[in-house]
């Protein structure tokens, strides 16, 4: 499974979530909550000509009508993502209430580490 697929079966578990951008949603059809997720990876050792583990960096954020339905998506997608791996490293409410009036946002950062065989 790809790095990608396992960050979207753990936050599929509790909500939609969308790769790399802010989906541009026709009139009626955003959802109430959903992600979106994003991620950056390094190569953190080298041997035999070849990064032998990865490190992936990912950044999620979490839209929702309320803070208290935030904060409860948030909770699970860490439970999920911890459960395929991810080290929580922190997360933050975003006060974006000029472009989003209808939607509270918490953003969550983790690390996840794979060993390339």
């Amino acid at each position: 499974m790809t790095i990608k697929e396992r960050i979207e079966a753990a936050l599929n578990e509790s909500l939609p979530a969308y790769y790399s951008y802010m989906p541009a949603f026709a009139p009626g059809e955003e959802p109430e909550s959903y992600g979106v997720y994003n991620y950056t990876y390094r190569g953190t050792a080298y041997a035999s000509g070849r990064y032998t583990s990865m490190e992936y960096n990912i950044y999620l954020s979490i839209f929702a009508p309320t803070t208290a339905k935030a904060e409860e998506l948030e909770a699970a997608s860490r439970a999920a993502l911890e459960a395929q791996g991810a080290h929580f490293t922190g997360t933050d409410n975003i006060d974006l209430e000029d472009i989003y009036p209808h939607k509270r946002i918490i953003a969550s950062t983790y690390k996840m580490y794979e060993e390339r065989k």
